[in-house]
């Protein structure tokens, strides 16, 4: 069941993916406030469906065991949606989503992940997480050098219709801070959602900052359906926040499309963290769980090729191809 929530996952992503750049305008300042307050807002509703009608157990200490995790993730969020106004999303998207190899790396280093390095389908599998992994490392490569030649071809001709080197590079280091701080929040999240043994590395570190938070929360089992409705309130606060400061106090007017297209983001990326948070709940699954998902920009790039006539190379074809290779693999063993 993993595997398909991590790919209802993937498909919701990225379709937030698509819709957060078809409504981003690189010249509105406030744009990246704009998806947040569209998000949070999605969000909002749908935790407060989960929560009054779905059943779902949710109390205001739920939402201060969740916050460390909830603050990496919407911080990461909101660093990716200001790049999004920088460079164009087939650069952006695959930078990103390798946020998955620096979360496995947390987990093996810290024995979040179960695997076992003497059992040869667990061994597979691995081969199959370092496969997607470096496949959208590939991928993030052949983007940055067709956006180099994008940069020289600008040089020549219409700046206005070409992203400009400086903004590039800036769009890159935004999506390099995203990778890096999502991945944190991605190993975060497994210390909560699964109970630890005290005797592992991470359950250590974290009883010597804090010992009721180690023996309250990363000890024992927690909730994930509690974990998403505290998630998805922390980013409802900071919508209303932003929404207060870009259209009460900068008096931003709403754009019917733009933000249309920014609300319809939120929706998806509300429905993809839904699976994501159930999908990283299953013991041992952790590490692959965060491999496929963040083969997402996968289909963000198929949908940026064909809706927004962005351009795609062979080579990313290749590495289109190696990560799906390493899906499949996983796909069959959780069958």
């Amino acid at each position: 069941m993993w595997f398909i929530l991590s790919i209802i996952a993937l498909l919701f992503w990225s379709g937030s993916d698509f819709y957060s750049k078809a409504g981003t305008d690189t010249e509105d300042k406030y744009s990246h406030w704009k998806i947040v307050i569209a998000v949070g807002l999605v969000m909002g509703l749908h935790g407060t469906f989960e929560w009054l009608i779905g059943g779902e157990s949710f109390g205001l200490k739920d939402a201060l065991v969740y916050l460390p995790v909830s603050f990496f993730y919407i911080l990461a969020m909101v660093l990716g949606y200001i790049g999004l106004r920088y460079a164009y999303l087939t650069l952006t998207t695959p930078i990103c989503n390798t946020s998955g190899a620096s979360a496995i790396v947390f987990m093996i280093i810290f024995g979040v992940s179960s695997y076992n390095l003497h059992n040869k389908s667990d061994l597979l599998q691995i081969f199959a997480i370092i496969l997607t992994v470096i496949g959208i490392i590939l991928l993030s490569v052949a983007e940055d050098s067709e956006e180099k030649k994008a940069n020289k071809i600008a040089k020549k001709n219409s700046l206005k219709d070409l992203i400009t080197k400086k903004s590039a590079l800036v769009g890159i280091l935004l999506s390099v801070l995203y990778c890096l701080i999502d991945g944190i929040g991605t190993f975060l999240d497994t210390t909560v959602l699964d109970e630890m043994g005290t005797d592992t590395l991470m359950y250590k570190i974290v009883h010597a900052v804090s010992p009721w938070y180690a023996d309250n929360v990363i000890a024992v089992e927690y909730n994930e359906g509690s974990a998403n409705i505290a998630y998805e309130y922390t980013f409802f606060v900071l919508a209303i926040i932003c929404a207060i400061y870009v259209f009460a106090i900068k008096k931003e007017k709403i754009n019917k499309k733009l933000d249309g297209f920014k609300l319809l983001g939120g929706v998806c990326e509300t429905a993809g963290q839904f699976a994501y948070i159930f999908a990283l709940g299953y013991d041992g699954k952790e590490a692959a769980a965060a491999a496929i998902i963040s083969a997402y920009c996968v289909m963000s790039i198929v949908w940026a090729r064909i809706f927004l006539k962005e351009k795609i190379a062979k080579k990313q074809y290749a590495a289109i191809a190696i990560i799906v290779v390493g899906i499949v693999i996983l796909g069959v063993f959780d069958a």
